[in-house]
């Protein structure tokens, strides 16, 4: 058995490993970004008390979940409302998933 091995049009080849480390580091600097992200809210809005970094991380990872699974299912159950207010009413999605992630 080979290694899984991928190549591009300009002949660059990369290994199913390395593609993997790539996915990850991704990941990673989005979380490190939505975790940054949180924490600033968190400074700039008086109605937000986190408290320290273990908190935002955790808030940005549940934000992150809950933006994979249960936002697609929102706005497509939802899209007549989405289609008439002229996609207005993601804003209101939107309010509704960080509303889900302060409880």
């Amino acid at each position: 058995m080979g290694s899984w091995k991928v190549e591009s049009r300009a002949g660059l080849s990369l290994h199913f490993s390395h593609i993997l480390i790539i996915l990850h580091m991704k990941l990673l600097i989005r979380l490190i970004i939505s975790t940054i992200a949180v924490l600033v809210t968190d400074l700039l809005l008086s109605g937000v008390h986190l408290g320290e970094f273990p908190a935002a991380l955790w808030v940005a990872i549940v934000l992150g979940v809950l933006n994979t699974v249960v936002r697609p299912l929102i706005i497509l159950l939802t899209l007549p409302v989405t289609l008439v207010t002229l996609g207005l009413f993601v804003l209101v999605i939107n309010a509704g998933m960080v509303m889900l992630v302060d409880r």
